[in-house]
This record gives C-alpha cells, sequence and structure tokens, in this order.
C-alpha cells in the first residue's frame, strides 16, 4: 500500500465510505470493546453526579439574583409610582397645571411650540405672557422632580388633553392627545386612563417605540390632578430606560455567558439583551421560562434560551401597576458545568490511551483479511461514480461466482434500466412542456396522443374528456386512422364501463399487461393488435376530467412503471385542460367583470386587504372621503381611519365573522386624515382558497355620513326635549319659588352636561338681575355673594338677552368682550343666556356655561328658550300662589280682630282689644290706640 493510501486508511471519511476498513474496524471493535465498555460506565456516572451538582449550584444562584434584582425594579417602580402620585396631588401641581394652562390658553398653541418647542433650555422666552411667566415659575419645581428621580421627561396635561408642558420640548409637547397627531400613542391611552382615575391613584404604560424621542423606546407613569374633587388634568413622568438597564445590566454572580432581563406579554424584550444588540422591544422570547413567567408561575431549571443555547434559568411573574411581565435570570450551561466538561474531556483521553494500544495490535490482522473483500467492491464505486457523473452506459466485469459477482450483475441489470427511464423522463419533460403553451382543447387532445405514441412507440394511444353530465367519456383526440376514425364516429364510452370508462370512475390507473387473459377487456375492431393496455385517469382537485388510454401490440409489454410516466403526462395534461377552461371563463366574462367592477367603483368605497388587515388596494373612491393618499393607506390597516367610537366587541364581532369565512354586514364610524368623522355602510366578504380559508378581504361601503348625522342630531333633540319635559314636570310641582330655582339649576347642568347654570331674577324696579339660584356648591356661594347686574350694562351676556327679549351664545368666551369671568367658573369656554318670558314680561334670565369651546348652536337656543319659557309659568305660578296665601292669611286675621271687637261691651275694652290684635298681626312690641273726640260746637 502507498503512502497516499497509507494516509487516507486512517481518516473517519475514508473509514465511513470503505467496507476494507469497516471490515478492520469491526476487527478492532471486538477486541477494544471491553475495556471501553467499562472505562465509559465509570467515567459517565462520575460525570452524571458532577452535573447534577453543578446544576443544583447555577440554580440555586440563580434564583438569589432572580430575587435581589426583582426586589431593586419593584423598589424602583414603587418609588416612581409614589413620586407620580404625590406630586400629581400636592399645591404646587394643581398651581402650575392652573397658571400654565391660562398662559397656554391665551396664547395659543401654535405660540407657545414656536416659543419652547425644541429649546429645552429656555426657561423664559422674553415676551412678558401669560405663558412664559406660569413657565419661569413652574420649572425649577418640575425639574426638581425629574432630576431628583431620574425621570427621561415630565408633562402636564390638561383636562382636554393639551400636552401644555415638557421639560425636553419634544416634537408632542402643545399637541392635543384627543385628536393630535399622537393620539394613537401609549402616551395617549395613558391620558385617558389617568383622567378617569381617583385622586391618588396612578397607570403604567409599557414601552413602546416612541417617535417624539427620536424612536427610542419609552414608559410613562401617569396620576390625575384633582383641584376641588374635580380631575382638571393629567401629571405624566417619561421613564429612563437607562436606570432600568443600569439594574438589569449589574453582572455580579452572572459570570461570562450570564444576563437578567425582562419580557412583555408579546413576548419581546422590555430591557436591552447583553448579548444581542439593540433587541428592545424587537427581538423575540418564546422559551419555558418566559412562558411560564407570564403564566404566572415562579420556577426555576434547565431551558433552551431564545438564542437557541441550553442554559440554565431562574423566573418570576413581574407585575407593574397594570403591566403584566416576566422576569427571567440566565446563564448557558456550557459555562456553568465546565468543570463536568473538563473532566469529560480528561476521562475520554484516558480512555482513547488505553483504546489505542489495543486498536494498533488488531489492526495488523484486520488489515490482511478485509483486503481480499475489498477490490470487487471499490470497482463497483468507480461504476457508480460514473453513473452519477452521467455517463449510464457504464458495466461492472466482475468474474466471480459468489455474493460480490451477483452483485455486480445486478448493477448491469439496474444501469440498463436506469438508462431506459432518464429517457423516458426527458420525453415526459418535453411533452409537458409543448402541451403547457396550447389554448385550444382538440389541439391539446391532439398533441398530447401525438408526443406520447412517437416518444415511446407505442401501438395507439387516445385521450378521453367528461361530458358536461360527468356520465360519458367522449374520445377527444387518437393517434393513426384508427383514432381519425373513431374521432368522426364522435366515439364514447360510459362511464364505469371497459378500463377506460373504470379508470374514471375509480380515479386510479387500470393495467392490463395481457388482454387475452382479462374477462373484462372490451376489443375495438379498429386496433386488432392491441395485446396490452393501460387507461390513466385525468385528475384535478380530486375530480376525474377525461382519461388518458395507451395500448401495446405485445403482451406484458405495458407495466406499472409506464403507468407511473403516463400518469405524470396525465397530470400536466389536468392542469394544461384546466387553464384552457379557466382561460375561455375569462374571456366569457371579462367585459361583464369590467362593467361591473368599473359601476362599483363609481358608487362605492372599495378596498381590498390580506387576511392580517392590511391594505392592498384602494379606489378613488376611499382616497377621496379618508383624505390620505393613495400612497399612505396601502400597507397601513384599517385601525388608521379608527375613531375610537366602537367598543372592542364590537370590532371582535367583525373580525371573528369574517375569519370563519362569513360576510359582516354593519355601520362604521371612521375618522378621515384631517380629522374629520365620516359613517359608512359597510359589508366585508372573505375571498376563500380551496380549502375554505380566507385569504384576502374585500371591502365595500357606502357614505352615510348625512343620514347618521340627521339620525344623531334627531336623536340629541328628542333627548333635550325629554329633558325639557322632565325639568318643567318637577318645576310645575314646586311652588316654594328658592326651591324651585335650585331644582331647575341643578336638573338643568346635570341633564344637559353643562359645566354650570345660574337663573338671574329681575328685581321689582325693573333695572336689576339678581342672581337667585346656582347649580352645585358654586352656585349657593355666588348666591351667597349678592351677585347683580345693572340690565342696561353693555358688557353682559346676560342683560343683553334681557334687555333684547332673545337668546344669545358665545363659543369662546375668552375673546368676547360681553363676557362676564367669575373666579369659581375659571373653565367656562361658552356662554348661553335666554329670557325668562310670562306673556310680554320679562321674569329674569336663565344662563348656562360649557367648558368646551363652540359647544352651543341655534338648536341650543330653541331648546333653551322652551326650558325657560316653560320655568317662567312655573315661577309666575309659584309667586302667584304665594300672594294668594298671604292675602287668605291677612283676611282670616281681619275676620278675627272684627269678631273679638264686636264682642267688646265698652270703647275702652275695643281700643284695647285693636291695639292687642294690631301689634300681633303686625310684629309690633307695642301698640296704642288713641280715641279724639271733636265739640259739637265747633263743628
Amino acid at each position: 500500500m502507498d503512502n497516499k493510501n497509507s494516509t487516507k486508511w486512517f481518516t473517519f471519511d475514508r473509514f465511513r465510505t470503505s467496507i476494507r476498513n469497516q471490515l478492520a474496524g469491526i476487527t478492532v471493535l471486538m477486541a477494544a470493546l471491553p475495556v471501553l465498555v467499562v472505562s465509559a460506565f465509570i467515567g459517565i456516572l462520575t460525570i452524571s453526579q458532577l452535573r447534577q451538582t453543578l446544576q443544583e449550584n447555577a440554580l440555586a444562584q440563580l434564583e438569589a439574583i432572580r430575587t435581589l434584582k426583582y426586589e431593586q425594579l419593584t423598589t424602583y417602580f414603587s418609588e416612581r409610582a409614589n413620586n407620580v402620585r404625590l406630586n400629581s396631588n400636592a399645591p404646587s401641581m394643581v398651581s402650575a397645571l392652573s397658571t400654565l394652562n391660562d398662559g397656554f390658553n391665551a396664547a395659543g398653541p401654535n405660540v407657545v411650540r414656536s416659543l419652547y418647542l425644541g429649546k429645552p433650555d429656555r426657561v423664559d422666552a422674553g415676551d412678558n405672557s401669560d405663558y412664559t411667566t406660569a413657565h419661569r415659575q413652574s420649572t425649577p419645581y418640575l425639574a426638581g422632580i425629574k432630576d431628583t428621580f431620574g425621570f427621561y421627561d415630565v408633562f402636564v396635561i390638561n383636562r382636554n388633553g393639551q400636552i401644555i408642558y415638557t421639560l425636553t420640548k419634544e416634537d408632542e409637547f402643545g399637541t392635543n392627545l384627543i385628536n393630535g397627531e399622537y393620539a394613537n400613542t401609549h402616551l395617549a391611552e395613558l391620558f385617558q386612563e389617568a383622567l378617569a382615575l381617583p385622586a391618588g391613584e396612578v397607570v403604567f404604560s409599557d414601552f413602546e417605540f416612541y417617535t417624539p424621542s427620536g424612536g427610542a423606546p419609552a414608559a410613562f407613569i401617569a396620576a390625575p390632578i384633582y383641584d376641588s374633587g374635580r380631575a382638571m388634568g393629567v401629571f405624566v413622568a417619561q421613564l429612563s430606560i437607562d436606570r432600568i438597564s443600569a439594574i438589569m445590566q449589574e453582572r455580579t454572580g452572572l459570570g461570562e455567558t450570564g444576563e437578567t432581563f425582562l419580557v412583555g406579554e408579546d413576548k419581546l424584550f422590555r430591557t436591552e439583551s447583553f448579548f444581542t444588540p439593540d433587541s428592545l422591544l424587537k427581538v423575540k422570547v418564546d422559551t419555558i421560562s418566559s412562558n411560564s413567567a407570564l403564566a404566572g408561575e415562579t420556577s426555576s431549571g434547565p431551558i433552551i434560551d431564545y438564542r437557541g443555547s441550553p442554559a440554565f434559568a431562574a423566573w418570576q411573574p413581574m407585575d407593574i401597576g397594570n403591566l403584566h411581565w416576566a422576569f427571567i435570570a440566565k446563564i448557558d450551561e456550557s459555562e456553568s458545568l465546565a468543570t463536568a466538561n473538563q473532566l469529560t474531556n480528561f476521562i475520554v483521553a484516558a480512555i482513547s490511551v488505553a483504546g489505542f494500544i489495543v486498536i494498533a495490535l488488531a489492526l495488523a490482522i484486520a488489515f490482511t483479511v478485509s483486503r481480499s473483500f475489498v477490490q470487487p467492491i471499490l470497482e463497483l464505486k468507480d461504476g457508480a461514480t460514473a453513473i452519477a457523473a452521467g455517463n449510464l452506459e457504464t458495466s461492472i466485469a466482475i468474474e466471480r461466482q459468489d455474493e460480490l459477482g451477483v452483485l455486480a450483475s445486478t448493477f448491469n441489470d439496474m444501469t440498463a434500466q436506469l438508462l431506459q427511464r432518464s429517457k423516458a423522463v426527458e420525453t415526459s419533460a418535453e411533452v409537458s412542456r409543448r402541451i403547457s403553451s396550447i389554448l385550444d382543447l382538440q389541439q391539446l387532445a391532439v398533441e398530447v396522443v401525438e408526443q406520447l405514441q412517437s416518444a415511446f412507440n407505442y401501438y395507439h394511444a387516445h385521450i378521453y374528456l367528461l361530458d358536461a353530465d360527468g356520465e360519458n367519456l367522449t374520445m377527444t383526440g387518437g393517434t393513426g386512422e384508427a383514432g381519425k376514425t373513431l374521432l368522426e364516429r364522435g366515439h364514447k364510452i360510459p362511464r364505469g364501463r371497459g378500463l377506460v370508462g373504470r379508470a374514471a370512475e375509480t380515479k386510479e390507473f387500470v393495467l392490463v399487461p395481457d388482454t387475452s387473459k382479462d374477462p373484462d377487456w372490451l376489443p375495438n375492431p379498429l386496433l386488432p393488435e392491441t395485446k396490452s393496455e393501460i387507461a390513466v385517469p385525468i385528475l384535478a382537485g380530486g375530480q376525474a376530467l377525461g382519461v388518458l388510454d395507451v395500448q401495446n401490440n405485445a403482451a406484458n409489454s405495458l407495466s406499472e412503471q409506464d403507468a407511473n410516466l403516463i400518469s405524470s403526462i396525465a397530470n400536466q395534461t389536468a392542469i394544461a385542460i384546466q387553464n384552457i377552461r379557466q382561460y375561455e371563463k375569462t374571456i366569457a366574462t371579462s367585459a361583464e367583470l369590467a362593467g361591473f367592477q368599473s359601476a362599483v367603483s363609481e358608487g362605492a368605497i372599495v378596498a381590498i386587504t390580506d387576511v392580517s388587515g392590511r391594505i392592498e388596494s384602494v379606489n378613488d373612491k376611499f382616497v377621496q372621503i379618508s383624505k390620505y393618499t393613495r400612497e399612505e393607506l396601502i400597507g397601513q390597516d384599517h385601525r388608521v381611519l379608527n375613531s375610537g367610537y366602537h367598543s372592542k366587541e364590537y370590532i371582535r364581532d367583525l373580525w371573528v365573522t369574517i375569519a370563519n369565512g362569513r360576510v359582516w354586514r354593519g355601520e362604521i364610524r371612521n375618522k378621515a386624515k384631517d380629522g374629520s368623522i365620516y359613517w359608512v355602510d359597510t359589508t366585508i366578504a372573505p375571498i376563500l382558497n380551496e380549502r375554505g380559508k380566507p385569504v384576502k378581504y374585500v371591502a365595500v361601503r357606502f357614505d352615510i355620513t348625512q343620514r347618521k348625522e340627521t339620525e344623531l342630531t334627531v336623536e340629541k333633540r328628542a333627548a333635550e326635549l325629554e329633558v325639557v319635559a322632565n325639568v318643567s314636570t318637577a318645576a310645575a310641582t314646586i311652588i316654594e319659588t328658592d326651591r324651585l330655582l335650585q331644582e331647575v339649576v341643578d336638573l338643568t347642568k346635570r341633564s344637559f352636561n353643562l359645566y354650570h347654570a345660574h337663573i338671574y331674577l329681575l328685581n321689582e324696579a325693573g333695572d336689576t338681575l339678581e342672581l337667585s339660584a346656582g347649580a352645585g356648591e358654586v352656585g349657593k356661594q355666588m348666591v351667597t355673594e349678592g351677585r347683580r347686574i345693572p340690565l342696561n350694562r353693555e358688557q353682559s351676556l346676560v342683560a343683553r338677552a334681557a334687555r333684547e327679549r332673545r337668546g344669545f351664545f358665545v363659543n369662546n368666551v375668552r375673546s368676547d368682550p360681553d363676557f362676564l369671568p367669575h373666579p369659581l367658573l375659571p373653565e367656562t369656554r361658552s356662554e348661553l343666556a335666554v329670557p325668562m318670558i310670562v306673556g310680554d314680561r320679562v321674569l329674569g334670565v336663565f344662563d348656562a356655561q360649557a367648558d368646551q369651546a363652540d359647544h352651543f348652536t341655534d338648536d341650543d337656543i330653541r331648546i333653551q328658550t322652551t326650558l325657560a319659557a316653560q320655568v317662567a309659568v312655573a315661577l309666575q305660578n309659584a309667586r302667584t300662589f304665594s300672594l294668594a296665601q298671604q292675602q287668605a292669611e291677612r283676611e282670616s286675621r281681619l275676620n278675627l280682630i272684627s269678631q273679638k271687637i264686636q264682642s267688646a261691651t265698652s270703647v275702652e275694652a275695643v281700643l284695647q282689644i285693636a291695639a292687642r290684635e294690631l301689634g300681633h298681626a303686625l310684629g309690633a312690641p307695642r301698640t296704642i290706640a288713641q280715641l279724639s273726640v271733636r265739640d259739637g260746637k265747633q263743628g
């Protein structure tokens, strides 16, 4: 054996591919196996015990780290939450909100943004505005909160959703979280939740990529700001990811491969991975540890980590306020078990040395024995290599009578069959290629049978197609004169009869190697030499389209190999038939579809989405009503149009319906790009695949905005009229004037959802309007102040309504010179005043105020005028009843006095009775009656 072969002898690849080396290896194995088995058993037992101990130590260390860092994180979030909670209730925060809000509203968002946006270091803009003053006064306090607790930023947001203050002055400053460009962020959702909380409560938002902060991950804590028992705004702190990362990246006890991290309910990182840069909110952790912790379980054990590596981990759930995360501490198994691995290497080396000695002794014997068996096998290998290289005419010449000689003969037979099969496959591919571009059924049938016959030299070939009823197989193409004649006769075979009918019925090929031995075979006089036949069904989607039939003039000349080959061509033929039929159907219906599509696009709003709801196409009507460009819509889902009006249950029902392959119909309120609202009558139909599963959704909508606005207006006015009736009914049953007026203003404020309501009455002189009733405690306090408005006062909406005897409203009181502000009603933005008239007499004025601009309309004037008129009647009735009661009491007293006087027997008694009773009636402490007697002489 030359040096080259000697070198290859000891390579594993040579051993694996060489029988000679394998024979030698078996001999060596039989000699070395006892030594290796005993040594391996002892080594495995030792290593197993060591690995168990190391694993227990690693898990205990991870559990300790998990507990420590869990407490650190809990303390961190608790302290930040307490800070937000305490400062939201602090007088300084209430004062800052009030002054900043007044200044912001006075200047307007555009002016404030132009002064401070992108200028975090600017404390005083130098414009002497109210906002600048408030900003200068509030900044030290708010900056102290940020610096003391390490927040990234702090926000002050008024109850209308306007961000009136931030320290960093990033792009969200001055915008509106209800209808502004950041209305779909976690910050906007957090504001809505916080505003609805009781005083002293906080709420967290999960991390998201936050655009104003340069797309960096951001999370927030928020609490409502209450003043006089009412939520006036929200205080928000933006958490610093660096503070959280500092806790999680502390590596004491974690070695080189250990780390700790947080995972959200979406299974994405909530802190940066130590080993995977830029993983926060991007890399998914779908492991045993994350799933178990998110399910509320605390445990530890071996896992496959998010990088696909074996590791040990300790985990537990972590609930931060309303957030549910998983806390995980892990370390690579390779590091924890490094000692065991080193011991394993040592034991393997020891066993290898012992085994080498035994193997070396057995090699010399094994080589000599194996050489005599290997040479013939090498010749077979060389022949197989030549065939693999494409030389199918290779044959092996081995003159032996043993099993190796039989193997060489079998190898030569296999090569001959492979050569024949290769030619058949090439021919099949050529037939398939030629029929794939044919779009005429008759031409297709002729091409298939002629190619099949000429390629394989069959005696005859023909093709049958099932008719529309599926009852008969009609011959569509056949070779030679026999095929032409049968085609002219319109030759048919009933389904289920003969080989062809049976293949169509059973949907399986039927092979008759020798027709003379098959009693069911039906001869054809035009094909007298047929001795062997195969009928193969042409199938598509489990349905039979027809049959491909081949006949030969020698018995046993057709086999299952031919059947498999013809089945391949039949499959290609089925595809070609389907393509032709689909093409014909498409041509027939294309004009109708084009007209239908044009009509739908002209009158309807149409969109096509994928199964996840991503928009793939929209028509011009969709672009027009949504006010987005087509480029802005493609790739988005319909949440870009979400107005927030519909409940989650309503939207869930929509998705469940269409996801189950059913059509959904309903009305949806959407929001256009400019913030305007529109309603659409919507039908969403799924496009299903062959398994009945949706692959796309087609949504057809019709604009019903005008109808819905009319319906909503009618509903609103009906509700308001019902409120008017209820208030009037309540007022009509009360006869005490003060109680009547108080009930009216309280009911009106509550029923119409007003900021405030009060009533002024005209004094007896008719020159002054006096505040007689106000809603709530604020209204009672204003009445106690004795508030009055002269009737001739020009700068008063109330006085003007009384003078001109008609209603007025102002939808932006801050820009109206006639508005009279009151410090107890600082949030008034709109005001409405209507006179209370009975007959032609003005009794007073009903005044309503709202805390939103543009609140009142002409319809509100009509509604409140109706209410004021009915309250005026009730007031007049109460006054009339009071006067009647007083008159009745006076007459009763006079009758009593008269009766007592008539019972007196002297003039002195009369005078005494008159003086006493008049004193009682008038409430006087002392009454004197004098009688003057004139001398008759003096006339």
